[in-house]
């Protein structure tokens, strides 16, 4: 019979039981395989999708997708969100419900996280635990669950390394150790013993005298074993002495410092060559000699000529000597001693300050009147230096500063 308030369908049967949704089964005989186009996975606590290997069973669950975490009926624990292997102290990978991923080795340790809430990567040395994030790759500064500060961008904390490796073995290395940050720079080369390296150093550490010294060391070569520095020093803390610097040559077991420099100026120790360059040989650079005063202090005999003298006044006294450069230089102020004064000033000593030919020079002459143009000569076969054109018959002053090239 069809009920026409059914829409034209048959009444279920007496006593039948009312209309449920059925379970997925497998069909018997099937290979075990399920294919569904949508699955739906309702329920609170104890619901989701687990996956068992070879079956279901203690120690067996090696995946599972649950909002909540728990302990499925075989007494296996599992977390919330997606979990992929041993969550029972093993390796696995993790995806919690709010995104954060967890990676472990198989001691269990959450060594590996990425936190989008922190817009962050972290990875830790062992347990995450407060004071043990040893790299953080970050869009923003912040701070993970266990109170390690990170800044943004790439920081890696001691004792870790950054390291950079090239495809011939060349290494970068930078690191700190002791509170020293250093740079390491590595070739790698069959003769190198020791790698550059670059290192900041704290001395007198909270003494008021606190100062920072920034080495730079060259690369030791197992041939010699010798290597040099440059050393770079702040100004101390209290300011009891100014910044400055130095080279350092060492050899294992004796340290040399040639050559400094700093506020008063660059002072050299030791030998210091310099280089010819006109043979391109290497020699100790000549310094100047000492000034010979005429008629005065190391004059190597020279005596003025009995018209002159110096003008003193505070005016420099007439010296000569041979300079750095090999040139001979004559300056001073000398004046007249008598109204008609003779030409001869003094004789140069000896052939050492005698130039190869004769040379003269315009001086300037100041005279009771009038003021004229006198010149200097120097005579290159006996050595005489004389003044031409001085004025006559007055007190005439003259103020010398020449250079002459010996060998022209």
């Amino acid at each position: 019979m069809v009920d026409a308030g059914l829409g034209g369908l048959q009444p279920p049967p007496i006593n039948a039981p009312a209309g449920s949704e059925q379970p997925v089964g497998v069909q018997p005989g099937s290979v075990n395989v399920l294919r569904v186009r949508v699955l739906i996975v309702t329920g609170g606590a104890g619901s989701g999708v687990f996956v068992y290997s070879p079956s279901p069973g203690p120690g067996n669950l090696v995946a599972s997708l649950t909002a909540i975490g728990g302990t499925d009926p075989f007494g296996n624990a599992y977390g919330a969100g997606l979990n992929i292997g041993n969550q029972s102290g093993g390796a696995h990978f993790g995806v919690a419900p709010n995104g954060n991923v967890f990676i472990s080795n198989a001691a269990g340790q959450n060594l590996i996280q990425i936190r989008p809430s922190l817009a962050a990567e972290l990875l830790y040395d062992g347990t995450p635990a407060l004071g043990n994030l040893i790299v953080a790759m970050a869009a923003a500064s912040g701070v993970d669950p266990q109170g390690n500060a990170f800044t943004k961008g790439v920081q890696v904390t001691s004792p870790a390394l950054f390291k950079v490796v090239g495809s011939g073995g060349q290494i970068i290395e930078i690191a700190v150790a002791s509170g020293t940050p250093a740079l390491f720079l590595i070739t790698n080369a069959a003769s190198e013993s020791g790698q550059a390296t670059t290192f900041a150093s704290v001395f007198n550490a909270l003494a008021v005298n606190e100062f920072i010294a920034e080495t730079i060391g060259g690369p030791i070569s197992t041939g010699q074993g010798d290597h040099v520095n440059v050393i770079l020093n702040s100004a101390a803390a209290d300011a009891s002495f100014n910044a400055g610097g130095s080279f350092q040559y060492g050899n294992g077991s004796t340290t040399i410092v040639p050559l400094s420099w700093g506020s008063s100026g660059l002072i050299g120790y030791g030998l210091i060559l310099g280089k010819n360059p006109a043979t391109g040989t290497f020699a100790t650079p000549a310094t100047a000699e000492v000034l010979h005063f005429v008629g005065g202090a190391n004059s190597l005999g020279t005596t003025f000529g009995v018209a002159w003298g110096n003008a003193g006044g505070g005016f420099a006294n007439l010296a000569f000597w041979i300079t750095a450069e090999g040139e001979l230089a004559i300056e001073g102020t000398i004046t007249t001693t008598g109204t008609s004064p003779n030409n001869n000033v003094f004789t140069l000593p000896n052939a050492s300050y005698i130039p190869a030919t004769s040379r003269r020079i315009g001086v300037v002459t100041a005279a009771a009147s009038p003021g004229s143009t006198a010149n200097l000569q120097v005579a290159s076969g006996t050595g005489v230096v004389q003044i031409s054109n001085a004025v006559g018959g007055v007190a005439t002053t003259i103020g010398i500063s020449a250079r002459f090239r010996l060998s022209l």
